[in-house]
């Protein structure tokens, strides 16, 4: 919510001082997605997309290491800093046959009845 908020201030504040051609398109690959955000409420971290997600090659061993600082291979198109949506967007999928759990590795805790939970 915080950053559509300051987006939308970003975009008024150029209207206002003038400084946007409508006739200038510029497009952004985002592609340095964080694989993990850490959730304040449950104390742990959770999958940002989804925890099919490959990591970044470079970021494979920070799995059950470094979540902090583990990187996702996904990506989002932007034009003109609005988020273009699904289409063009996405992620790489693990398709690792030794390790295709991993990621779910790192992120199921055992509850006290010894089950999974997420």
């Amino acid at each position: 919510m915080v950053f559509a908020a300051l987006g939308a201030l970003r975009l008024e504040c150029a209207k206002q001082l003038n400084i946007l051609d409508p006739k200038d398109f510029r497009f952004l690959w985002v592609t340095q997605f964080p694989m993990f955000e850490w959730s304040e409420e449950e104390g742990r971290y959770q999958a940002m997309h989804h925890p099919f997600t490959a990591p970044m090659v470079e970021d494979e061993d920070k799995i059950l290491t470094d979540k902090a600082n583990c990187r996702a291979r996904a990506y989002d198109i932007v034009l003109n800093g609005v988020e273009l949506g699904a289409a063009p967007s996405g992620s790489t999928r693990r398709r690792c046959r030794r390790r295709p759990l991993r990621p779910w590795e790192s992120l199921t805790r055992t509850s006290r009845s010894g089950s999974a939970t997420w």
